[in-house]
Parts: C-alpha cells; structure tokens; sequence
C-alpha cells in the first residue's frame, strides 16, 4: 500500500513540474505577444492576426490576385529578432542591409529572394500564415511569436522561444 501512495505522489508531482513549466510557456507567450501589441500600439500601425502572425501591411500591391494554399512565391525579406523593438539582423535577401562590420556570418546566405509553395512546410508557420492571402507587390511587416517561428530550436543567432519580425516584399506569385 505504501508503494502504491509513493508512486501516485511521484506521478502527481511530475504531473505538477509538467504543467508548472506549461505555464511558463504559456507566460512567456502571452508576454511576447504583449509586447508585440505594446509596439504596435506605441507606433500607431494598424495590423490584422493570420493565424497568430501580427500582419502589417506597409504597402499595397496590385489587388487582382491573392495567394492560396499551393500558389508557388518568391519574397524579399530580413529577418530580425523582436524583444521590445526589432534588432538584430539574422537573414536577410537584401545583400544591402548587411553591416559587414558587425561580424555577422553571411557565408551560407543567397541574397536571392526565397521561392516556396504555400502549404508544403518549406518556411516558418509564422510567414506562410501571413503569405496566405497576400497579394503580388504587397510590402508587409510580420511580427511573428516563437511557436510560429523557430520555438524551442536554436538557429543561427535566434536563441529558442524568440519572437521575430520580418519585413517581407512579395515579388511574384505564380
């Protein structure tokens, strides 16, 4: 009996770490998501939700025709990470932008626009939710949480459970 009561207070404590460090993920969710919309707010942009991706629309392209699920695109885009305020450049098509000066490894980057097909997993949940009904020249701002970004995975010089921002050019839809 005594075994029994020992392995239900184990069980139950765990159960209690498990989600004790849920609700961290979900306290450091909630407080980027904060932050995101504190931003927003203080720079007056007007944004819309695509699926958990706060989406600026900076710039309109031609209406005609909005991307779907299986239209291939190709984009411009830099890649920053987002504590309070963007900083941090990690990726970037825009040769441009880079600082040589900052020491930021460039070695493995295109500085070609990015070329995927909606729905097939290429990019982060986070761009391709946005990407979803964006139109051909469309100029967007993305503010994307970590579980739509890279989450729990370290990249680059991302540190994991990082909200990001993305500055996103559609240049085709085909």
């Amino acid at each position: 009996m005594k075994q029994k009561f020992a392995y239900l207070i184990l069980a139950l404590s765990l159960c209690g770490a498990m989600l004790t460090s849920c609700g961290q993920d979900d306290e450091s969710l909630m407080q980027q998501e904060e932050k995101i919309i504190a931003y927003l707010t203080k720079q007056s942009l007007d944004y819309t939700i695509e699926g958990g991706t706060y989406k600026v629309v900076l710039a309109e392209g031609d209406q005609s025709r909005r991307a779907e699920r299986g239209d291939s695109l190709s984009f411009n885009y830099a890649g920053m990470i987002f504590d309070s305020d963007p900083s941090g450049l990690f990726t970037t098509s825009w040769e441009w932008l880079v600082d040589t000066s900052t020491g930021l490894n460039t070695e493995y980057w295109s500085f070609e626009p990015a070329r995927v097909r909606l729905g097939d997993g290429t990019i982060i949940k986070g761009i391709e939710n946005a990407l979803n009904n964006c139109c051909e020249g469309d100029s967007l701002q993305l503010f994307i949480p970590s579980p739509l970004g890279y989450g729990e995975e370290e990249v680059g010089n991302v540190s994991k459970n990082t909200a990001l921002m993305f500055l996103v050019k559609v240049e085709s839809i085909y």
